[in-house]
């Protein structure tokens, strides 16, 4: 599956984009029309990408299937669509000018290929498209897309029914942050259950329903082959309705992460540095514009925030026993050991206090609130 690796910023355009005071502050740049077979489509993000930039812009389309671009850098740019049933159109080589307008239309046709659809659904729509009854989608969705995986996973998959039974019941012992389940030990005389290596041993690893149980792994299987099996038929996806009236005046801006495979998890916008934090969670990185290796081998940040008055990063790699500080100023990162060593720290969200100045975080593996605080020479 393709990982986008995006902190996205979203600004909600205030008033009119054609009163006299937004032209004169953002001069049009690009402007254009969408259409398809029945006419105008309201409501349909257009990307503008700028040759060697590391960010794309979008805005949609109006109730005439108008859009407009404002104050871009003038240069090359690659203008595209990007609406949810219907196939991507790409216009390259779109000069922007200081002073003047350019043009670019699209008439757009509706998208045909079953896989391309899939994976422009987001996972609430893929779930009402499943066509299975909702008792099972309900328990599809609890064991295998709630959580963090969505259900494009195992929708881009093609498995035999034994195949997707293996798979099932390998997974079953892993929790949605790839920890092992705590055992747990079978009353005296119950039989041996799937998922033990065995057949013989005292703990399993489970999170399934009981045997016979509509989310346990024989009908977990079962539902995944009449979807994603050797045989499965296409079905309809049923795609939420595109924005319309004051809702298309939305302006969104993508910010690629720096480092190519990076895989960001949290973003943090600090309102008084003007930047934003990000952590990757496959690798040992913590950054802002600018990426801060953690020097501590297989440190996987999962929250990050930002200091602004100090122009500091603080985050507590999960499954980790230290504090790490990244300096913006510097590039200085600094590891703080913390007296959890024996707990590795589950870091599910952080916090910074003015008074007394603190960083904050959960330490879900202890059941405990942790408040750290920098000493530094008055």
């Amino acid at each position: 599956m393709r990982i986008r690796t995006y902190v996205v910023l979203i600004f909600l355009a205030v008033g009119s984009q054609s009163s006299n005071t937004a032209s004169a502050a953002n001069p049009v740049s690009i402007r254009g029309k969408v259409t398809d077979k029945n006419g105008p489509l309201e409501g349909a993000y257009i990307g503008a990408h700028g040759d060697g930039k590391t960010f794309t812009t979008y805005v949609m389309t109006d109730n005439r299937g108008q859009f407009v671009f404002r104050g871009l850098a003038p240069g090359s740019y690659a203008v595209f669509t990007r609406i949810p049933g219907f196939r991507k159109l790409i216009k390259d080589r779109i000069t922007v000018k200081k002073g003047k307008i350019s043009q670019a239309d699209f008439q757009v046709e509706p998208e045909t290929e079953f896989m391309t659809l899939l994976n422009q659904a987001s996972n609430s729509e893929l779930l009402e498209s499943l066509p299975l009854p909702r008792a099972q989608v309900n328990a599809l969705d609890g064991r295998c897309s709630s959580r963090c995986h969505g259900a494009s996973y195992y929708l881009n998959a093609r498995f035999t029914e034994k195949d997707w039974l293996l798979i099932v019941s390998k997974m079953e012992s892993i929790t949605p942050v790839a920890d092992m389940n705590p055992p747990i030990m079978r009353s005296q005389g119950e039989p041996p259950r799937r998922g033990s290596d065995t057949g013989t041993d005292k703990e399993i690893y489970s999170t399934s329903g009981g045997k016979g149980s509509i989310r346990d792994d024989a009908h977990i299987a079962e539902y995944l082959t009449k979807i994603s099996g050797p045989d499965s038929r296409e079905f309809p996806i049923k795609f939420q309705p595109r924005a319309t009236g004051k809702l298309t005046r939305a302006v969104v801006t993508e910010y690629q992460v720096p480092r190519a495979g990076a895989y960001a998890h949290d973003v943090l916008l600090d309102p008084r540095g003007g930047f934003a934090w990000y952590n990757d969670w496959r690798a040992n990185y913590v950054g802002s514009v600018t990426e801060f290796l953690i020097p501590t081998p297989w440190s996987l940040a999962y929250n990050a925030i930002g200091d602004g008055v100090n122009k500091v990063g603080w985050t507590v790699p999960h499954m980790s026993d230290r504090m790490v500080k990244a300096d913006v100023k510097t590039g200085q990162v600094v590891e703080f050991p913390l007296p959890s060593r024996g707990y590795q720290i589950r870091n599910l969200d952080m916090e910074m206090t003015a008074n007394p100045h603190a960083v904050w975080f959960i330490n879900q593996r202890d059941g405990s609130i942790v408040r750290f605080q920098e000493y530094t020479e008055p």
